[in-house]
């Protein structure tokens, strides 16, 4: 008996602890305690940005402001539930002039649950940079390909028109717009967005105030036969005065390229030459109606550059077309030509008469003179005597 009654009174006091439980959970559930949390790095938003625009300024740096806590105190239900919302104002309407402010933060709260235990801070740095207008070049990067076809891609517009901060802004060089050219075979106007990169190529990732005048561009395509040519040096206009390249001992790489071609023949691409050395990287000539993709914009040149001399060469006639049984006495004639000293020698220029038709006698006759390594100025004669 006694040890049922002591059993008896341990279930009791059991059942009297998890009743007490219950209502203690019940009575949070329904009226649930105050608790404090602290909330790290609060967004800060601008007020008076209008106003400030209007002076010719604008706020930078939004994302670098870090640092801000707040301690706020609510419900824990509500605080569990939070999920942004607070933010510390900032109003910039009195700020005249660039610079670095520190101004004051106001706490605003997304409940009226909540309520404000500490403020961390006294004040939000501000940086603010003034409103600038830059120009920067289109640049297109070309996908896709056309088999036995080569596409020109040149943007509609040169450039675009770019406002924001000044800061932001300095660090834009151009502006990239791809256009897959996949299936193209006739002329066509694609459209297109574009990003803005650095002078490294790279696309800019600060950007919180750049704003464009147009948002995409419309990619001009022409569309060319694809060719591959031999690529052969020239000399610039300034050089070709004085200066013959030694042909002798050139190098050129690549020594052909793929290239287009539009309603028109061509038997080699140009690189032309702009130094008196000779060597360097120099780009290729692209003549009306031909396509030089960016890949081979330039060839890379070794060659030796001498100067002209101009001179007097006694050469040798020879006949060609004479009627058989016949023989030709022909005069050596004099020939204007101009290049490399080495190469204004009798051996290097040709000199031939045609004498179809002709029979004994002493004749007067053109001469065709040429030289791949010279320069010949003048048309010549020769007197000859057949017999």
């Amino acid at each position: 008996m006694r040890t049922d009654k002591k059993t008896s009174k341990i279930k009791s006091g059991i059942l009297s602890i998890i009743a007490a439980i219950l209502i203690w959970a019940a009575i949070t559930y329904i009226n649930p305690p105050e608790l404090t949390t602290t909330i790290s790095n609060v967004p800060v938003r601008f007020t008076g940005e209008e106003e400030l625009r209007e002076r010719g300024l604008t706020v930078v740096g939004k994302t670098d402001i870090t640092g801000l806590s707040v301690t706020v105190e609510g419900r824990r239900d509500t605080l569990l539930s939070l999920s942004g919302g607070i933010f510390a104002e900032v109003d910039v309407s009195s700020v005249t002039d660039v610079g670095e402010y520190e101004l004051a933060g106001n706490v605003t709260l997304p409940s009226q649950a909540l309520s404000i235990e500490d403020v961390k801070f006294d004040t939000v740095p501000v940086t603010v940079d003034k409103i600038a207008v830059k120009e920067v070049p289109i640049r297109c990067v070309q996908t896709g390909s056309v088999n036995g076809r080569l596409v020109k891609t040149v943007p509609e517009k040169d450039t675009v028109e770019i406002t924001g901060a000044e800061s932001e802004i300095e660090a834009v060089s151009y502006g990239e717009a791809a256009a897959d050219v996949t299936g193209i075979t006739e002329d066509t106007i694609l459209e297109a967005g574009y990003a803005l990169m650095d002078k490294n190529g790279s696309p800019i990732t600060s950007n919180e105030t750049i704003s464009a005048q147009t948002t995409r561009i419309n990619i001009l395509c022409e569309v060319y036969d694809a060719v591959t040519l031999p690529v052969r040096a020239i000399l610039s206009e300034e050089l070709a005065k004085d200066y013959e390249i030694d042909m002798s001992g050139i190098s050129i790489t690549p020594s052909t390229v793929e290239i287009g071609l539009k309603d028109m023949s061509a038997n080699e691409v140009h690189v032309l030459i702009t130094d008196v050395s000779g060597s360097g990287e120099f780009d290729l000539v692209e003549e009306k109606n031909m396509y030089i993709p960016e890949n081979v914009k330039t060839a890379r040149v070794r060659a030796s550059l001498g100067k002209r001399v101009s001179k007097s060469v006694a050469v040798d006639v020879k006949a060609e077309n004479l009627a058989q049984g016949l023989t030709a006495k022909i005069d050596k004639i004099n020939v204007s030509a101009s290049g490399l000293e080495k190469n204004l020698t009798p051996d290097k220029i040709s000199a031939v008469a045609d004498l179809s038709g002709l029979g004994k006698g002493t004749y007067f006759v053109p001469v065709d003179v040429s030289s791949e390594d010279a320069r010949i100025t003048g048309s010549y004669s020769a007197n000859v005597t057949i017999s």
